[in-house]
């Protein structure tokens, strides 16, 4: 496809102008139920204004039918400010509690689908300071074309995120009729082997695959960097299950180059003491990683140890190794079953072309 980056951004981006007339009377926008939910936790000082702004908007649109706050039993009130206000309150541990105590806030995404009532589900940040009304009718389009475009690619299909994915919870997020399963960043645990984790993953994979519409992701901002989680020796091994598996796979950008995670920031930024896993990615040795020719908020970690200057065109660095797989998993087929190759090994074949991962010293 002869398509640039910004020839792919132009066809695929818009501003929330374009559809402001959707904030105007509930005649214009009467559709679909649509189902608004706000991961919360600690954010009572934000919590009211956005509900404030969001029943100004129903007042003129009727635009969001139902509002859940999802909260992380935050200590400073929110939940109850958000009650004030009119809205649904659920404790993020209390939805779905058979699958234990939640870890994050993807958690509280997927759990707070068992209680949204809408057809289309849109989910906000509880702590923006600025929110506006277009935060919410400059998404629903969005929304509204992502559920066509899944309708177009296999009819009926609709859309549900699992954002931790394991043994327990994906037979059963099958069996309840999930149609989207994004395998989350806790399938590794910490200090855990490739080995031990896939053991316990394959109880997940498996029913997942037999949906055909299966999503991968080891790492993201939320959750210490996979260095940090599998370590240096393991990052290969971690990699080549990653962009095996079929289906889309997520890699979070530093990934590849091996970062890990970081001192952070005193005083924090983000309250949840996530800063760690969030420094920038490194293109460069220069002290800046060539990041940015301003301040970050972040500094890079390690710029004179690992780049992606350094490691590109070397064929032993991870780089060129992630890369080498992303152009392999073109050819490789969808099917997929696993092999018994002994402890230490994992062996899966795609359509009959074996993948080998040795994580044995």
């Amino acid at each position: 496809m002869n398509m640039t980056v910004w020839d792919w951004f132009e066809q695929r981006s818009f501003s929330h102008r374009e559809f402001s007339g959707l904030a105007g009377s509930a005649e214009a926008t009467r559709s679909p139920v649509v189902t608004l939910v706000l991961p919360a936790r600690e954010v009572a000082g934000t919590i009211g204004p956005i509900l404030d702004t969001v029943a100004s908007l129903n007042d003129r649109s009727g635009l969001v039918d139902q509002v859940l706050v999802i909260d992380a039993d935050s200590a400073d009130g929110t939940a109850d400010i958000a009650r004030a206000h009119g809205a649904e309150v659920y404790s993020e541990n209390e939805l779905l509690p058979e699958y234990g105590p939640a870890q994050g806030k993807g958690d509280a995404m997927w759990r707070a689908l068992s209680v949204a009532r809408g057809d289309i589900v849109m989910f906000a940040d509880a702590d923006t300071r600025d929110f506006g009304e277009h935060f919410l009718y400059g998404t629903l389009p969005k929304v509204t074309r992502t559920r066509e475009m899944i309708d177009r690619i296999k009819p009926g299909c609709g859309l549900e995120v699992d954002g931790g994915v394991d043994a327990k919870t994906a037979p059963q997020a099958v069996a309840a009729g999930a149609d989207v399963l994004v395998a989350g960043s806790a399938v590794f645990n910490d200090g855990e082997s490739v080995t031990a984790a896939m053991k316990r993953l394959r109880a997940a994979i498996e029913p997942a695959l037999a949906l055909e519409r299966v999503a991968w992701v080891l790492s993201n901002h939320d959750f210490p960097r996979l260095a940090a989680r599998v370590g240096e020796r393991q990052l290969r091994d971690a990699a080549s299950l990653l962009l095996s598996l079929p289906g889309p796979a997520f890699v979070y950008q530093g990934d590849e180059i091996g970062l890990g995670d970081g001192p952070g920031a005193d005083p924090p930024f983000d309250r949840a003491g996530r800063d760690r896993h969030r420094h920038p990615m490194q293109w460069d040795a220069t002290p800046k990683g060539g990041f940015t020719t301003g301040d970050p908020w972040l500094p890079p970690i390690d710029p004179a140890k690992r780049t992606v200057e350094a490691q590109r065109g070397d064929p032993g660095s991870l780089l060129e190794h992630y890369r080498r797989l992303i152009e392999r998993r073109q050819a490789l087929g969808h099917a997929l079953r696993f092999l018994d190759r002994g402890p230490g090994t994992l062996a899966f074949t795609r359509d009959g072309e074996e993948v080998v991962i040795d994580t044995r010293d």
